[in-house]
C-alpha cells in the first residue's frame, strides 16, 4: 500500500514541478514586452545554468547521503516556485539574473531528488514503467500549464504576468506532493544504487544505508560514463536553443498571436512527448537502450534542417509550429532513456545521485551554451544559419553516439554483488 502511495504521490509531483517549462515564454515576454536585447536573454540563461553547472554533482552527491530526500527536495522546490513567479514584478536584468542564479541552485535538486526518489520506493525491474509513467505525469502537467499560459496571454494581453504566478502556484502544489510521499517506504541504498552491496544486508540496512560504495575515481575511469558525459553536454549544446528560436519567430510578427502560437508550439512538444515517454518506458528494455536513443535523436537534425528551410523560402507560423512533433520524439525518448542509462552504467556502485548529477551537468552546460551560441547567431545573422550550425552540431553529436558510446547490458539476477567486488 505505501509502495502504491509513493507511486501516485511521484507522478503528482512530476505533475506539477517546474522544469523549466517557461523559458521560451520567458524569452518571448522579456523580449517582446520589456525590450530586452536578445543576448541578455542568452546571458540569463548562462547565469543560471552555471550555477547548475557548479553545484549540480555536489547536489546528487548530497542526495546520494542525506536522508531527509522529502525535506531537500520539498524545500528546493518552493524556492524555486517563488524565483519563477517574480518575472511578473521586476524585469530589471540585474534582479533577474540573482533570481535565476537561485532557482539554478535550487533546481539542481530536482531531477537526481526525484530520480532517486523513484529508486528508493520501486523495485529495479519495475522502474523503466515507473520511469515511463513519471514523465508522461509530468508532460501532461506540461500541456496543461502551458495551455493555461496561452490562454492568459490571449484574454489578459498586455498583462500576461499571471502566467508566471500560476507556474509558481504549481511549484508550491509539488512540495505538497513530496511530503506524501510515505518515510518508511524510501530504500535509501536503493535509492543510491547500492541495495546489492552486501549479500549479507538486511532490510533495516537497506532503509538506512549501509552499502558499500566504490571509489569516486572509479567511475571517472569508466570509459562508458565519460563518453556518455560528453554525449549530454553535446545533445544539449545542440538542442536546447531551438525552442527559443521558434517562440521568437512566431511571435515577431504579431505579439498577440505570437504569445498564442508560442503556446501551440509547447503544446505539441508535450502532447508528442507524453505518449512518447509511456512507450519507451514500457519498450525500452525489448528493443535496446542504444537503439532507442539513435531513434530520437536523428530526429534533431531532421527538424533543424526543416526549420532552416522554412525560414528561408516559407517562414509560415504554423508551419514552424508543426515543427515541435520531432522535438516532442526526440526529448520524450532521450529524457525517459538518461536516468535508465545511468542506472545501467553504475548498478551497484553507491553513487547513481553523484553520476546522474555529473550527467545533469553536462546538460546544463550545454543548454546554457547554447541559448547564448542560438541567440547570437541569430543576432549576427539569422534564424536560418543559427538552425542549420544548431543542425550540424546535432549530426556530429549522433555520431558520438553511434559509435563511441557503449551501454552496458541488463545485469543477469544476481550478478550485480560480483561486479561490485570487482570494481572495489
Amino acid at each position: 500500500m505505501a509502495s502504491l502511495r509513493a507511486k501516485w504521490a511521484l507522478m503528482g509531483v512530476n505533475f506539477f514541478i517546474e522544469t523549466n517549462r517557461m523559458e521560451p515564454f520567458l524569452a518571448v515576454y522579456l523580449i517582446e514586452f520589456h525590450k530586452w536585447n536578445p543576448v541578455w536573454i542568452g546571458i540569463v540563461s548562462l547565469v543560471m545554468n552555471g550555477m547548475m553547472l557548479v553545484l549540480q554533482t555536489p547536489a546528487g552527491d548530497f542526495l546520494d547521503r542525506t536522508h531527509y530526500k522529502r525535506l531537500v527536495t520539498a524545500s528546493a522546490t518552493v524556492v524555486a516556485a517563488v524565483t519563477t513567479a517574480s518575472v511578473a514584478w521586476t524585469s530589471e536584468l540585474w534582479i533577474i539574473v540573482l533570481l535565476k542564479a537561485l532557482e539554478g541552485a535550487a533546481a539542481t535538486i530536482f531531477l537526481p531528488a526525484l530520480m532517486s526518489l523513484t529508486l528508493a520506493v520501486v523495485p529495479e525491474k519495475a522502474v523503466p514503467h515507473v520511469v515511463g509513467l513519471t514523465e508522461t505525469s509530468n508532460k501532461i502537467g506540461s500541456v496543461l500549464f502551458t495551455i493555461c499560459a496561452g490562454i492568459i496571454s490571449y484574454y489578459l494581453y498586455p498583462d500576461v504576468g499571471a502566467m508566471f504566478f500560476m507556474l509558481g502556484a504549481g511549484g508550491l502544489a509539488a512540495a505538497a506532493f513530496v511530503f506524501i510521499i510515505p518515510a518508511q517506504s524510501i530504500h535509501h541504498d536503493r535509492a543510491r544504487s547500492a541495495q546489492n552491496c552486501r549479500a549479507s544486508q538486511t532490510e533495516s540496512d537497506t532503509h538506512n544505508g549501509g552499502g558499500k560504495t566504490i571509489r569516486y575515481r572509479e567511475i571517472f575511469r569508466d570509459r562508458n560514463v565519460v563518453a556518455f558525459a560528453l554525449y549530454s553536454f553535446l545533445y544539449h549544446l545542440s538542442n536546447a536553443g531551438i525552442v527559443a528560436l521558434v517562440a521568437q519567430s512566431v511571435s515577431h510578427e504579431d505579439l498577440k498571436t505570437g504569445l498564442t502560437f508560442t503556446s501551440a508550439a509547447l503544446c505539441i512538444f508535450y502532447f508528442v512527448q507524453a505518449p512518447t515517454s509511456f512507450i519507451v518506458g514500457n519498450n525500452c528494455e525489448r528493443f535496446g537502450y542504444k537503439k532507442v536513443l539513435l531513434l530520437g535523436h536523428i530526429m534533431l537534425p531532421v527538424r533543424c534542417a526543416i526549420l532552416g528551410v522554412l525560414q528561408l523560402f516559407y517562414p509560415n507560423q504554423y508551419a514552424i509550429t508543426a515543427t515541435q512533433i520531432f522535438d516532442g520524439l526526440c526529448s520524450g525518448i532521450y529524457d525517459t532513456m538518461l536516468p535508465l542509462v545511468v542506472v545501467r552504467l553504475v548498478r551497484g556502485s553507491g553513487h547513481f545521485g553523484f553520476t546522474f548529477g555529473l550527467m545533469l551537468t553536462c546538460w546544463r552546460l550545454g543548454h546554457g551554451v547554447s541559448w547564448l551560441m542560438s541567440e547570437s547567431i541569430y543576432n549576427a545573422s539569422s534564424y536560418a544559419t543559427a538552425f542549420f550550425v544548431l543542425g550540424g552540431v546535432g549530426l556530429l553529436t549522433m555520431c558520438l553516439l553511434a559509435f563511441g558510446v557503449n551501454i552496458p547490458p541488463a545485469a543477469p539476477e544476481g550478478k550485480e554483488n560480483d561486479k561490485l567486488e570487482e570494481k572495489v
